[in-house]
């Protein structure tokens, strides 16, 4: 698996040929942020309009898939809750990001583009989102591909506790190679 990074910016997002979008949504926010605020542009206020009505999922790991209809090269966006901003914790989080993973395999999807849920809230470091993310992912199968989108300033601290996660599976894959030699 591949984990790349992305830039906080429509032009970029537009751009990927990703199959699949996913982003958090909490059911306070108001206006919308972040990346999901950027796709609600594209897609002309819809995602706005569809939280205001209740048609999107904003209850921790629900989740709903959103057609582009054209307006993103990427053909699906997935809606995961994130809940109430002053009750999201660590624990939300990595619901969330169970949700967001298990909607990727669900869907087959090969290459995907990702917002970590808390970060578009600013309710941790870039650093402290992808090491939580690295956590909860650990030992799942993933998309060929995984580019997380952020702020372009960020992408440094995050590369290296993704490169750490990186070493520690590749020394568990190794003692795997090994018990199984004996």
């Amino acid at each position: 698996m591949d984990i790349a990074y992305l830039p906080l910016e429509l032009h970029r997002i537009d751009m990927s040929d990703a199959e699949a979008l996913v982003l958090p949504v909490m059911s306070d926010e108001r206006p919308l942020r972040g990346a999901t605020s950027l796709i609600d542009w594209r897609l002309c206020g819809r995602l706005s309009r569809w939280l205001k009505e209740g048609h999107l999922p904003t209850q921790i790991g629900r989740a709903s898939l959103i057609p582009t209809e054209g307006r993103l090269l990427c053909e699906r966006i997935i809606i995961v809750g994130a809940g109430e901003s002053q009750k999201f914790s660590r624990e939300s989080a990595k619901e969330v990001i169970c949700a967001m993973m298990e909607a990727l395999d669900g869907l087959a999807v090969r290459k995907a583009l990702m917002a970590l849920p808390g970060r578009t809230w600013e309710l941790w470091t870039a650093e402290e989102a992808v090491a939580l993310f690295a956590e909860v992912i650990e030992g799942r199968l993933l998309p060929e591909s995984l580019v997380l989108i952020d702020h372009a300033d960020t992408h440094r601290e995050m590369q290296r506790v993704i490169e750490f996660f990186r070493l520690r599976q590749r020394a568990r894959e190794t003692e795997s190679r090994v018990e199984k030699r004996r």
